[in-house]
């Protein structure tokens, strides 16, 4: 069926979002993550989530990681509460700092509890999330 389909949307120049139908969106990072990307991000979370939380893998391989605007806008964006599991996949140290700090500062601004995972692999990935849908 066609509402079945992944749907898949560019963000900037590089970046790239598939939301695989039902609730997986895959966000591939391709070169730094400015605040322009972070927004328009978020505004295929809403489109695509129905209001319900989803799941997300986000392959950081690619990537340097968030500007200090970018992460600024993460963390006090109200659509945070629409992201459910995180599976990050290629990340470094650098990206698992930013991330756990994004994490803690959605968790005391808006109530956001969940889990996180960092994988070398996407098949990993998209196994442990298939586990937390259960």
């Amino acid at each position: 069926m066609e509402h079945d389909a992944p749907r898949i949307f560019r963000i900037g120049s590089a970046h790239r979002v598939t939301f695989e139908p039902p609730d997986l969106v895959v966000v591939s990072w391709d070169g730094p993550i400015e605040a322009d990307d972070m927004v328009a991000v978020f505004d295929v979370l809403e489109e695509v989530s129905g209001g319900r939380q989803v799941l997300l893998l986000c392959d950081v391989s690619r990537t340097p990681g968030p500007t200090v605007q970018a992460r600024h806008l993460a963390a006090n964006d109200r659509r945070m509460m629409l992201m459910g599991p995180l599976a990050m996949v290629g990340t470094n140290f650098q990206v698992r700092v930013v991330v756990s700090m994004l994490e803690t500062a959605a968790r005391l601004v808006q109530g956001k509890t969940s889990p996180t995972a960092f994988f070398d692999d996407e098949a990993s990935a998209r196994a442990w999330l298939a586990a937390q849908r259960a």
